[in-house]
């Protein structure tokens, strides 16, 4: 087993599963480690999906852009992408449906697969006159989540000093659990670190821009939608957009370097018009494609589809 999930004890969940004896039309799983706990338990299900995410190809990035300093630790990184992709593979060859949530994750995944889009709710118009005032970008995510808190590394260190140099009065809020107490942002001059947001709709519903410096990962970034169902123009790395139906300049900005980056959150800071146009964009877009409803809609009927047909090809994109 990939080293995660070797620590992993579900003998809770299966001993009451199997206390249940469960025979279901659906089984819905999610993750290759839940498909295991239920297939021991003994739960039988005429039709199997099971919603995952790419770890091989999450770990497999991370080796390339950030690989641990300690060699034991890279050589374990390293074997762990090749049982991943094992499990990954098992967990399709078992009869299980796959969902993925991009159609980049089904290509490197190589086989059939749902693509099931993330989404969300739609909050409705923000409320006038909140953004006004000194300039907020604002950052949300677990910043315990290695991607996330390497983004913020290299945020801090190599793009936010230029930009607040150019715009002093500017305010970097970072809304999300995880940072240690002596992580620099608690001390960096303009930001402010927001660990217990019981809503986050208030603080997006106030940023001028959301920002998105993601160097490695797998998956399509949440925050992204959510800031566009929030009319906040985005500012991301080109790893941080992908698996998103987006147009570079279109729906938000895309910046790989830290010039770039610090440069594309200026300029939308310095031009109201095209941060509006990006905010309406970006909403647009997501009403189209992520919004709750339409992504929910093209599961349920999917899944009505699997129930009364089953079939070899598990369908295409939602």
């Amino acid at each position: 087993l990939p080293w995660p999930l070797a620590a992993g004890d579900w003998s809770e969940a299966e001993a009451e599963l199997g206390r249940r004896g469960l025979q279901a039309d659906l089984l819905w799983v999610m993750g290759v480690d839940a498909l295991r706990a239920a297939k021991r338990a003994g739960v039988q299900g005429a039709a199997t999906v099971v919603d995952m995410d790419l770890e091989s190809l999450k770990l497999a990035r991370m080796l390339a852009a950030d690989a641990p300093a300690n060699p034991v630790r890279r050589w374990i990184a390293r074997v762990d992408v090749d049982r991943w992709r094992r499990l990954e593979r098992q967990a399709a060859a078992s009869g299980a449906v796959v969902s993925l949530c991009s159609s980049a994750e089904r290509d490197a995944f190589g086989g059939i697969a749902w693509v099931v889009d993330n989404s969300y709710p739609d909050p409705g118009p923000p409320p006038a006159g909140l953004r006004v005032g000194p300039p907020i970008l604002l950052l949300v995510g677990s910043l315990a989540y290695q991607p996330n808190s390497d983004g913020l590394a290299w945020l801090l260190d190599g793009v936010w000093p230029t930009i607040r140099a150019a715009r002093p009065e500017a305010e970097l809020r970072l809304v999300g659990r995880g940072l240690a107490a002596a992580h620099p942002a608690h001390s960096a001059p303009g930001v402010t670190v927001l660990e217990d947001v019981a809503d986050v709709t208030p603080e997006l519903w106030r940023a001028t821009v959301a920002v998105v410096p993601v160097l490695w990962g797998a998956g399509t970034r949440v925050k992204i939608i959510e800031a566009f169902a929030h009319h906040v123009p985005v500012v991301s790395t080109t790893v941080g957009a992908e698996g998103l139906a987006v147009e570079p300049g279109r729906h938000l900005l895309i910046a790989d370097t830290p010039r770039e980056f610090a440069a594309a959150c200026l300029s939308a800071l310095a031009d109201p018009a095209t941060a509006s146009r990006l905010a309406d964009e970006g909403y647009g877009l997501f009403r189209q494609q992520y919004e709750e409803s339409v992504v929910t809609h093209g599961l349920t009927e999917l899944v009505r589809q699997m129930l009364a047909e089953p079939r070899d090809q598990p369908g295409e994109q939602v």
